[in-house]
């Protein structure tokens, strides 16, 4: 559903707890069973204790990886955007991969015509991602056969979100789609402008979705508006939303929060540049990167800033809270890993 809610607590003011040197990062990590993993746009996949660091396993996969990952029954699945550093061509192609987590190993890949940047969900055994060749794919995960695919009017970048039997995306061609779980139109709804990396939120039945021409909307579950909000600068990170308020960031600088019954606005905060970064939010605490390099803690009932932490170039990455520890990669090529204190067996 893209709430971009996490049960686990955090300190607001956490301290550092480790980092180390990974390689440029776009892709968000994803942690399970205290193992975080982290995809970089080298194309190299590392997995590494949450709290130890000690790297278990790395898998080069030769092509950029800048869609965030997806973790399901031990299988960790990724996609390539082969054409990511401009000029240059890896594989001539692109591919969606599932990885065995705990040994590293390929399980199976299936390969798709355009690049990869929506990042996967999956819907009990059917894995569904986004490619810029303007499909939704649907693909057994398992064994990574084709069940159907879904063809837009526009590059698919945003990733899917699921509710009960009900698939939403976003496209290029402006529209967000509902589909039923064989593939099938439900509703599509027109809004203003493309549909770039901006992913559906879904809370208290509404979905949350913004746009390229800096519009954020909430859509009921028949697809009908119920209310739009305008910003300065294209939408480009997904909305958040928690206790009856969606949380959403804009490139004008701005991270702001909404009722999100009628869509009026409840604070703004401003940083030094545009944030991409989608926040991450916990019951005390919102944590949100941006292109100024900062890493953000602001208390989301008020707005107020609480911490922020300085990086050595620009984060579009997005926060990963789990394990009562928060990760953020960075353009400096560095994980981050902050908590509320030093686990003891570390010393």
């Amino acid at each position: 559903m893209h709430s971009g809610v996490s049960s686990s607590s955090i300190a607001s003011r956490p301290s550092l707890q480790w980092l180390t040197e990974l390689g440029e990062t776009v892709a968000s990590p994803v942690i399970s069973n205290k193992v975080i993993y982290v995809p970089s746009m080298l194309g190299t996949i590392f997995a590494l204790e949450t709290y130890g660091r000690e790297i278990l396993w790395r898998l080069d996969i030769g092509s950029p990886l800048v869609s965030s990952p997806l973790i399901s029954n031990n299988l960790l699945i990724v996609a390539t955007f082969d054409s990511w550093v401009k000029g240059t061509q890896y594989f001539g192609a692109n591919y969606i991969l599932a990885i065995d987590a705990l040994k590293g190993k390929t399980r199976w890949r299936y390969q798709v015509k355009g690049d990869v940047f929506s990042s996967p969900c999956v819907i009990d055994d059917t894995l569904l991602i986004g490619s810029l060749d303007k499909n939704l794919y649907a693909l057994h995960i398992e064994t990574g056969e084709l069940k159907w695919k879904y063809s837009t009017d526009g590059e698919v970048w945003s990733s899917p979100a699921v509710l009960n039997d009900t698939i939403f995306v976003g496209s290029d061609d402006g529209h967000i789609y509902a589909l039923d779980r064989e593939g099938d139109l439900v509703w599509k709804t027109r809004l203003n402008g493309m549909i770039r990396s901006s992913s559906p939120c879904i809370s208290n039945e509404l979905v949350f979705i913004g746009t390229y021409n800096g519009m954020m909307y909430a859509l009921d579950q028949d697809g009908k508006i119920k209310w739009e909000t305008s910003t300065n600068a294209p939408v480009l990170s997904s909305p958040a939303s928690l206790d009856n308020h969606v949380f959403f960031a804009s490139s004008d600088h701005k991270l702001y929060c909404m009722n999100i019954k009628d869509g009026k606005k409840l604070w703004e905060f401003e940083v030094g540049d545009k944030i991409w970064s989608s926040p991450a939010l916990t019951e005390n605490a919102l944590f949100i990167g941006s292109l100024d390099g900062h890493f953000y803690s602001l208390n989301p009932k008020s707005g107020r800033l609480v911490w922020k932490f300085p990086t050595m170039r620009m984060i579009d990455s997005s926060p990963c809270i789990a394990d009562e520890m928060v990760f953020i990669g960075s353009r400096d090529g560095i994980l981050y890993a902050f908590g509320s204190t030093v686990p003891s067996y570390i010393g």
